[in-house]
């Protein structure tokens, strides 16, 4: 989907359930950060489930 969709078009496919999806490169350090941020800012104060997904995640990410 582009980065820009006008409201009024969209239609998409029911989904399989409630998550949220981090995408990105994860060896890049800001990228990295925004994903601890929310983790320990946002996610630890739901029960939504956070599925992270990206190439090189650090070690510390990982675990």
């Amino acid at each position: 989907m582009p980065v820009f969709v006008e409201h009024n078009f969209i239609t998409i496919k029911d989904g399989v359930g409630s998550y949220c999806l981090y995408q990105g490169n994860l060896s890049v350090n800001e990228n990295e950060k925004a994903v601890s941020w929310l983790l320990q800012n946002v996610f630890s104060k739901t029960t939504v489930p956070f599925i992270i997904a990206g190439k090189n995640p650090s070690k510390k990410l990982v675990r």
